[in-house]
C-alpha cells in the first residue's frame, strides 16, 4: 500500500477554479476588496484618456496598495513581486502583473485621491472593530540623521562630544614642539660645514 500521495506537478484543474478560491473566507484580502469596489473612484479614472493601450482599472491598483499597507508592504517593486507569488495579491490583482513603475506612478499621480480613499477605507476597519491593522504609511523612508551644526548641542550629547564652540571656550590642547631637522651641506662648499663623519680623512 502507498505511503504518500503521488506527486503531480503538472496536475491540471477538471474545472476552471475561480480566484476566490484560493482565498479563505473572512481574509483581510476580501474585505479590501468589498470595500474598494463600492468606492467612487471616478476622480482618478477622468484622468486617463480614451486613447492607447487599455491600462489597469485604478480599483485593481487601489487594492494592492491598500492591502499591501495593510500587510506592510509599501514598496513598488515588493507588490509587484507579490502579485506573482502571494495568492492574496494574485487575487486582488484578478492574476495581472503590474511593473513596479506602474504602481509607483499611479501612486505618484493620485496621491491627493489615495490619501482621501485611504482614509475611507480606515473608517470602515474602525466600524468593523479592527483598531489594530498594522503599521500603515502612505510613502515614507526611514532614515538615521545627525543632527545639523547649526542646532547646539544639548544634554547628554554635549558631555559625549565636549563642549562646543557655540556653548563655551575651545578647550585648550597641550602643543607639541616640532621636530627640527637639520640641512646638512654637500661637501666642497665654501663657508658650510658637513654634518656627516667622514671616512676618507683630510683632504689635502
Amino acid at each position: 500500500m502507498a505511503r504518500f500521495k503521488p506527486l503531480r506537478d503538472d496536475q491540471g484543474f477538471l474545472l476552471p477554479p475561480l480566484l476566490s478560491d484560493f482565498v479563505p473566507e473572512g481574509h483581510l484580502a476580501r474585505l479590501v476588496s468589498a470595500v474598494v469596489d463600492d468606492m467612487d473612484t471616478s476622480a482618478i479614472e477622468g484622468k486617463y484618456s480614451e486613447r492607447g493601450q487599455r491600462t489597469y482599472h485604478p480599483k485593481i491598483l487601489l487594492k494592492l496598495l491598500f492591502y499591501g499597507y495593510a500587510v506592510g508592504l509599501r514598496s513598488g517593486r515588493k507588490i509587484a513581486a507579490a502579485c506573482e507569488t502571494d495568492t492574496a495579491f494574485m487575487y486582488l490583482a484578478q492574476m495581472h502583473r503590474p511593473d513596479f513603475r506602474t504602481v509607483n506612478d499611479f501612486r505618484k499621480n493620485n496621491s491627493q485621491e489615495i490619501a482621501s480613499l485611504f482614509s475611507s477605507i480606515l473608517a470602515v476597519g474602525l466600524e468593523l472593530g479592527m483598531d489594530r491593522v498594522g503599521l500603515i504609511a502612505v510613502d515614507s523612508t526611514r532614515s538615521r540623521q545627525r543632527p545639523r551644526s547649526s542646532a547646539p548641542a544639548t544634554g547628554p550629547a554635549m558631555s559625549a562630544c565636549g563642549p562646543s564652540s557655540r556653548t563655551g571656550p575651545r578647550p585648550s590642547w597641550p602643543k607639541r614642539p616640532l621636530p627640527t631637522r637639520r640641512r646638512t651641506a654637500p661637501s666642497g662648499m665654501s663657508g658650510e660645514t658637513n654634518s656627516r663623519p667622514s671616512s676618507a680623512g683630510p683632504r689635502t
